[in-house]
């Protein structure tokens, strides 16, 4: 939908989401410490959020706001340790790779994402782009990732969860995909050659 809205990249980022959420189920599955690891990012944040608002509205916080916000950072114990998605290891690495090529490009403001909104025309003049066109090969990546993300998503919510193979009979729904996806491809062959 996004794409035929000609919003590629929003899709981009929707598939950064996908590939962010197969990364953590992966951690989930295989790693013992994921659970430790992603309550310590969350104290992390919000003791620097705490900080963060203490310093900016330093002397105009009511004295008991303040002396709450005070406490919960000293119960934090200090920094913790970030849980880095990136940093994830996973069988299939390409996921981090595009995970973090496309949050350089598209989800923060960096060099990158500037020189994708930003550009000169041949009479010099600068013009800002709100839906820029992504390439068809940075389209094809991003769907690429997105159906292995699923793929792999999918294999690890069963390993933690089997019971759901169970209740919604994933086996009969692969059916129906893998025949659809077939006729897709059919359909496509015949667009192709004219047939």
């Amino acid at each position: 939908m996004l794409i035929d809205a000609r919003r590629e990249l929003a899709f981009r980022n929707a598939c950064r989401s996908v590939i962010d959420c197969a990364l953590h189920l992966y951690a989930a599955e295989t790693d013992p410490q994921y659970l430790t690891r992603l309550k310590e990012d969350d104290e992390h944040s919000r003791r620097s959020r705490a900080k963060r608002h203490l310093a900016v509205n330093e002397g105009r916080l009511p004295k008991d706001q303040a002396s709450v916000l005070n406490g919960f950072i000293k119960r934090m114990h200090g920094p913790k340790q970030r849980l880095q998605v990136s940093d994830i290891d996973s069988p299939v690495p390409r996921l981090s790779h595009v995970y973090r090529e496309i949050s350089a490009d598209a989800l923060h403001v960096s060099w990158t994402s500037l020189h994708r909104h930003v550009f000169k025309d041949k009479d010099g003049h600068v013009h800002l782009t709100l839906e820029p066109k992504v390439e068809r090969d940075e389209l094809e990546e991003a769907a690429s990732s997105l159906a292995l993300s699923l793929l792999f998503a999918m294999r690890s919510l069963l390993i933690i969860l089997p019971e759901i193979s169970v209740t919604h009979n994933l086996q009969g729904m692969f059916m129906k995909y893998k025949n659809t996806y077939k006729r897709g491809l059919r359909m496509l062959h015949n667009i192709n050659y004219g047939t």
